[in-house]
């Protein structure tokens, strides 16, 4: 198996890993956990499957869930099969995840508020950026890591993330984005 996987919502042309791969016998797989664009790209048609994610640090987000393009019937066919035998993620554990999730945004991207987080921190050694990433990723070691993400999604994160999906709006997307790259140029030209 080949991963290609995309980063900061950048897609790149995959040809020739795509004969290689092909020429080798080696399924190639697109990682677009990070590269949800909008409802009219599911991926490269070359690959045997594209992966996409809605996870909390995620652009579009619906704060768990993904979404899985799998290109070969017998591949679905195998991961439909253990898919199904994961047990539900209930609306409490959603609930939890979400409440965390905003909970961190809001201070995050208030800033008045994060000045505020920073300062109390600061004041008590607390690992302020340790704390934040816990609560947005959830990645914290534990005896059954991968537990926490092999659920299938709950009823209320699956209306979350369809009601995402029907009202993603492009233009919006596409404008944040620009927004994130003046600011992230601006923010490495003062540095300099």
């Amino acid at each position: 198996m080949f991963i290609v996987s995309y980063i900061y919502g950048v897609v790149f042309p995959i040809e020739e890993i795509a004969e290689y791969c092909r020429e080798n016998s080696i399924f190639l797989v697109e990682d677009a956990a990070e590269s949800y664009s909008g409802n009219n790209y599911n991926g490269d048609s070359k690959a045997v499957m594209t992966l996409f994610s809605f996870g909390s640090i995620k652009r579009c987000t619906s704060f768990g869930g993904a979404l899985s393009f799998v290109r070969d019937p017998e591949i679905y066919k195998k991961m439909v099969e253990v898919h199904n035998t994961f047990p539900v993620q209930t609306k409490t554990e959603f609930l939890s995840k979400l409440v965390r999730s905003l909970v961190m945004a809001t201070v995050l991207n208030n800033t008045k508020a994060n000045y505020r987080f920073r300062s109390t921190s600061n004041l008590f050694n607390f690992n302020y950026k340790e704390f934040a990433v816990h609560n947005l990723r959830g990645f914290a070691p534990a005896k059954d890591f991968l537990g926490k993400f092999n659920k299938q999604p709950c009823v209320s994160l699956l209306a979350l993330l369809y009601n995402r999906l029907k009202h993603f709006d492009p233009e919006a997307f596409e404008a944040t984005n620009k927004k994130i790259i003046v600011s992230v140029n601006k923010n490495i030209g003062s540095k300099e």
